[in-house]
């Protein structure tokens, strides 16, 4: 767009979040400018807006491409979307969830749905069942369990949940009955805007103080060139490490 000093070929709006489509490929998110998908070396640009696509909202803010070829969008203005890309369909999902701002899928084909307000939603694809987690205080519905229900990314690696909130990450262990038990929770007073996974299992948080990174055994921070604990729980199984400008 018109903030890309090289290419005019994303709108003119800010980027919400990347996919990857699995083959040299991206599909990108924004905010007031619909969706999109690019080749990754730029040459290619297909734009999707409410004026030419019905079904989709201008501003995305999650997005997901799970094993079956349909491409998941959430919005902070509009219901949770499909996208079939065979197809080239958008329709509305028919959850009745809104202002979706994380999706990630576990090795059983569940997403899991991070909402801002609303806690935490599974969705079995083929069921299709619903299970709704929601805020430790909130009064109606079942398995409270989310200290803090602003959730803007998730992941499931491990059989754990990993949740980023507006007030650092909850890890839950996932059981087989699909409740949850809390594991930890950790980085406070931190927005957690996004969280990924390397190929080499390390778990990346993008947060509102800086990079941080998951390992094994401990919970560690590394500020500069001091290493200083952060938190810990009872089995002191996860070490979290900061990375600063100076670690490049």
């Amino acid at each position: 767009g018109r903030r890309s000093p090289i290419k005019n070929i994303i709108g003119t709006n800010c980027l919400t979040a990347i996919e990857s489509d699995g083959n040299n490929g991206l599909w990108v998110a924004t905010d007031h400018c619909g969706l999109y998908h690019i080749s990754t070396d730029g040459t290619k640009s297909q734009h999707w807006g409410p004026k030419d696509a019905p079904g989709v909202t201008e501003t995305i803010t999650a997005i997901h491409n799970d094993r079956h070829g349909t491409l998941w969008l959430g919005s902070s203005i509009g219901k949770l979307t499909r996208f079939n890309i065979a197809s080239q369909q958008f329709s509305d999902a028919g959850l009745g969830i809104t202002s979706v701002y994380a999706i990630d899928e576990d090795s059983k084909g569940n997403l899991w749905i991070g909402t801002s307000g609303d806690g935490v939603y599974r969705y079995n694809i083929k069921t299709p069942d619903l299970d709704h987690y929601t805020g430790r205080f909130d009064k109606i519905g079942e398995n409270h369990i989310i200290y803090n229900k602003w959730v803007m990314s998730i992941t499931v690696a491990s059989g754990r949940l990993y949740v980023g909130t507006a007030d650092g990450l909850e890890v839950f262990a996932i059981n087989k009955d699909y409740t949850l038990q809390p594991l930890a929770r950790l980085l406070r007073y931190r927005t957690i805007n996004t969280i990924r996974t390397d190929n080499r299992g390390k778990i990346w948080l993008g947060t509102s103080n800086g990079l941080y990174c998951i390992e094994e055994k401990g919970f560690i921070k590394r500020q500069k060139d001091k290493v200083k604990e952060v938190d810990k729980n009872e089995n002191k199984d996860i070490v979290i490490k900061e990375y600063t400008e100076k670690d490049n």
